[in-house]
């Protein structure tokens, strides 16, 4: 996928996750307001999990696309599916600390 939408030059979230004891406790707020304040104003491209899909919206991330896994592959049984969403630089109306 991030191939498909040329996210090269784009600022990347790989893995942004908090440990469980921290989650809902401002931590990814934290780790969102920092990354984005200094993305140096270019668009900003994850694949999230559909847990965490609206947090990224919260942040004026739109998704995409989709991608879907079949997890007998693994030897496990369903789908897994994440959203590919991209954050345009300088997005208004989205909460940010100054």
């Amino acid at each position: 996928m991030s191939d498909k939408w040329d996210s090269e030059h784009m600022l990347v979230l790989v893995l942004l996750c908090t440990y469980p004891s921290y989650q809902n406790r401002d931590a990814a707020k934290v780790l969102m307001e920092n990354v984005l304040h200094n993305n140096e104003g270019i668009q900003v491209y994850v694949e999230s999990l559909s847990n965490a899909t609206g947090l990224y919206k919260r942040y004026g991330f739109k998704e995409i696309d989709r991608l879907k896994f079949d997890l007998s592959k693994a030897g496990r049984e369903g789908k897994a599916v994440m959203d590919i969403m991209i954050r345009e630089p300088n997005v208004p109306g989205v909460p940010m600390n100054e």
